[in-house]
């Protein structure tokens, strides 16, 4: 998902930092409903994304490759991205 919608996100920045009306028009298209509910997903994936690479890192570095330790930074990586959400959820309404 953040993979396909990568197009649509670098259209979106450049439109807005092309001029003051690109800027209304992204600005217009974040207030509605609609776009909100796709955007709310997407925070989700990149945070997901964003605390699973850490953790995949620190892995890779042999911190926390016990099965116990391993369990709990994965569901610590879960958790984190759940936390973003939430916190991205409220400030995107």
């Amino acid at each position: 998902m953040l993979f396909v919608s990568l197009p649509v996100v670098l259209y979106l920045f450049g439109l807005s930092l092309q001029s003051a009306e690109g800027f209304a028009l992204v600005s217009s298209l974040f207030s509605r409903i609609s776009f909100k509910l796709l955007l709310i997903p997407w925070i989700w994936f990149l945070s997901h994304h964003l605390f699973a690479g850490i953790r995949h890192l620190l892995l890779d570095m042999e911190i926390g490759v016990e099965r116990e330790q391993a369990r709990f930074s994965a569901r610590l990586a879960i958790g984190a991205g759940l936390a973003m959400l939430l916190i991205a959820a409220v400030a995107v309404w």
